[in-house]
């Protein structure tokens, strides 16, 4: 595994860079909600964990996370960082690769922040340090620590009294193994799926624990029921088009074939998420993970009225999905939906909103006593042109 730091460090406080904004908190609470002692988010991007025990186990399994760095506290000048890096570094990394990823502040700081850290490292007697910079902006991304073999510093923060918070990388996740899941299985399906990165948070939003059952009642060609397999979580997958079920099932043969048999079973089936009840009869799932895909293909911007039309026809398939899956939806339950958020021709978004899920039964997951999030959660950096994702996540009151 890709540890930048030794295995065995123990560390409560840590710094979590996120891949997609809130959700990554979000996923955060939920996968270390037992071991939380606070979590907040100083930053975009940027969120500080106290744990109540080092968690290395649980910490991996943060799909929504490419960094997770060991917390080295606040520094306003090269003194104040040079005694935080002798504490954390000793001579061993005198002639290693070091790299400053800024997050936070405006990307014109980072020269002199990094000068700040060379300037630390040199104070800390690690005079032969080498410092590496980004090919472009502000942060060495965790591909490219690794291949560069660099000794990442996260900093964030900036201005005021408080100054930056620094944090050494300690962990970065193995995303070879992701791209893999992409590119290698047998049908891909571009066009609908989305990254195993994402559909791993959203199985983690579920908070669900091996052996439980997930249900994915749109489930096309299956990336969230093969994440939710690699978590020891049964699944159970549905969709009307016949062709995307045999694709669902090809792909997690695939998968079983690869990283071998898993404890949890399986089954993909045809039917209608808007009466998927009637598809399972008698059986009954922990939670509900899907991004039903129900929007015309635009090939240009919409305007306001053409993007709401089109929410409006979707939010009806999505009411009558989202009863449906209530009534198989045990007590104690979580439904991860993901909605289409709009561009528009006039420069707004059009957001497909759900009008009153109480009286369904749901409330919207809030991690409670963590700052609250506002639904839908939008996913930050998203590279689609008109239509963007928000998640939202529903509790079985």
């Amino acid at each position: 595994m890709p540890y930048l730091l030794p295995r065995n460090r123990a560390s409560t406080s840590l710094i979590l860079v996120g891949s997609f904004g809130r959700l990554s908190y979000l996923e955060a609470c939920s996968v270390l909600g037992p071991w939380l002692k606070s979590c907040t988010v100083p930053c975009e991007g940027i969120i500080a964990v106290e744990l109540s025990g080092h968690q290395p186990v649980r910490l991996q399994r943060l799909s929504g996370v490419y960094k997770i760095a060991i917390r080295l506290g606040a520094f306003s000048d090269e003194a104040e960082l040079a005694g935080k890096l002798r504490e954390t570094f000793d001579e061993a990394y005198s002639h290693a690769n070091f790299s400053v990823s800024l997050y936070g502040s405006p990307v014109d700081e980072y020269s002199g922040v990094a000068s700040t850290v060379l300037g630390a490292l040199r104070r800390a007697g690690l005079k032969k340090a080498n410092m590496l910079r980004p090919d472009r902006g502000s942060e060495l991304r965790a591909e490219q620590i690794l291949s560069r073999n660099a000794v990442d510093l996260v900093v964030f923060g900036g201005g005021g009294e408080e100054g930056y918070q620094a944090g050494a990388t300690w962990y970065v996740p193995d995303a070879k193994e992701m791209r893999l899941r992409t590119k290698e299985r047998p049908v891909p399906s571009p066009e609908i799926s989305m990254s195993p990165r994402l559909a791993g948070t959203l199985v983690n939003l579920a908070g669900l624990q091996e052996g439980q059952t997930l249900l994915d009642p749109f489930c096309g060609s299956g990336t969230i029921l093969m994440e939710a397999l690699l978590r020891g979580i049964g699944c159970i997958g549905v969709d009307s088009d016949p062709a995307r079920v045999r694709h669902a099932r090809q792909n997690i043969g695939w998968l079983l074939g690869k990283y071998g048999p898993r404890k949890a079973g399986w089954d993909v089936r045809t039917g209608d998420a808007r009466s998927v009840h009637e598809t399972l009869g008698a059986s009954r799932v922990d939670a509900v993970v899907t991004e039903p895909v129900l929007l015309p293909k635009f090939t240009a911007l919409p305007t306001k009225e053409r993007a709401e039309t089109a929410a409006e026809a979707a939010l009806d398939t999505y009411m009558a999905a989202l009863r449906s899956v209530r009534r198989v939806l045990k007590p104690g339950g979580r439904a991860v939906i993901v909605v289409p958020v709009i561009r528009t021709a006039e420069g707004g978004e059009i957001s497909l909103a759900f009008t009153d899920p109480q009286e369904l039964g749901l409330k919207e997951y809030q991690p409670d006593p963590w700052p609250r999030v506002g639904y839908p959660v939008r996913m930050a950096s998203e590279s689609t042109r008109w239509i963007r994702r928000g998640v939202y996540v529903f509790e079985v009151v």
